[in-house]
């Protein structure tokens, strides 16, 4: 099975990074600001939505109606209400909702690189304009061009992102966050260690959830020593993977131009590129046959955030619609051009025999 990432560390790697890891650096003054490694990415929203009610007090936070469902939940553990607003066709936070959704009881606006493209740069103008706290949400993307985007920014360092080190996160901040961060707890790093492990062998999501749900909380932690130390080793090549990225997304790109059933996805520049996201009209057949023929295929996401959680929202259209017809499958640095080229042939293969 082609997935949707894989490992990229060898198993020498990983025992070594594990039994011989130093202690954390949880933070420092970088080129961008003060950056925080925390043990999640949710752990760094929550964090950020601490301090702000630290020196805002509660109240609204914007976010856009289609995105993870951990963005909602993260506000409403700080104790803020989640505000929804719609996307437009580059699943960017729609500016015209967004102007409507805007009141004094908004704190901050939450928005996202989808899939690791540009966010349309609208919501930054909208933000400095209303003086509110904008927090670019980089856990699909990652690079030279973001982190600097908001007040705020995080980034996610969880398995399946451009740079893997079990569960952790980075935070950047335009001013020194006086919040204690709680110790790192050393059983986290035990399980991200095994989570790899075991990944190399077999790519199953469920020990990773079952680890997520009863012991990794997504609070103000520290990053552990292993994982700071897989991430040094991801940054290394964090430049050639996102080049061979954007290769792979190119090519993909074009292969679905060439379809009739498939419709690629208006977005913005690419960053560096998480999965190759697209649209259809018959997503459960089509994730069928990808599967049936050795492919991983995800509809992610297939939700909106307003059908699930029961807050005010401004409008839902875009993202309903890309909920019903998104598909996602692998564009990796990982692949070889063996591999990418088997894509590209499967996915005209499902192309021409789809009714």
């Amino acid at each position: 099975m082609l997935n949707n990432y894989e490992v990229p560390y060898s198993l020498k790697e990983i025992f070594s990074s594990f039994f011989h890891s130093k202690g954390a650096n949880p933070g420092f003054l970088s080129e961008k600001g003060f950056t925080y490694r925390v043990s999640s990415g949710r752990g760094a929203i929550y964090t950020i939505l601490l301090d702000i009610k630290k020196s805002k007090g509660v109240g609204e936070i914007i976010c856009p109606n289609y995105s993870c469902k951990a963005i909602p939940r993260a506000i409403m553990k700080a104790g803020f209400t989640p505000i929804f607003v719609d996307v437009n066709e580059s699943i960017s936070i729609d500016p015209v909702q967004l102007k409507k959704a805007i009141n004094p009881l908004t704190k901050a606006i939450i928005f996202y690189h989808p899939w690791g493209f540009e966010h349309s740069k609208e919501v930054v103008k909208i933000a400095k304009k209303n003086e509110i706290i904008l927090i670019e949400d980089s856990a699909q993307a990652i690079g030279k061009k973001i982190g600097n985007w908001g007040d705020y920014s995080f980034f996610s360092f969880r398995t399946s992102k451009i740079i893997q080190v079990g569960s952790g996160g980075a935070i950047i901040s335009k001013k020194r966050i006086e919040l204690p961060f709680k110790k790192h707890q050393k059983i986290i790093s035990l399980f991200n260690f095994l989570d790899l492990i075991f990944r190399k062998f077999y790519n199953w999501p469920k020990p990773r959830a079952i680890i997520e749900f009863f012991i990794e909380k997504g609070d103000n932690r520290q990053m552990g020593g292993f994982e700071e130390t897989l991430l040094s080793k991801g940054l290394i090549s964090l430049d050639k993977n996102i080049k061979k990225r954007e290769h792979n997304y190119n090519e993909l790109r074009k292969a679905i131009s060439n379809s009739h059933h498939f419709k690629n996805i208006l977005f913005n520049r690419p960053i560096s590129p998480l999965y190759f996201a697209f649209l259809t009209d018959n997503k459960e057949r089509v994730l069928y046959l990808f599967k049936k023929k050795g492919v991983s295929a995800t509809a992610y996401y297939s939700h909106v955030n307003s059908d699930n959680f029961d807050f005010n929202f401004f409008g839902k259209e875009k993202s309903a619609f890309f909920s019903r017809k998104i598909i996602n499958i692998p564009l990796h640095d990982g692949l070889s051009e063996k591999e990418l080229n088997t894509i590209k042939e499967i996915i005209k293969d499902i192309d021409n025999g789809i009714k």
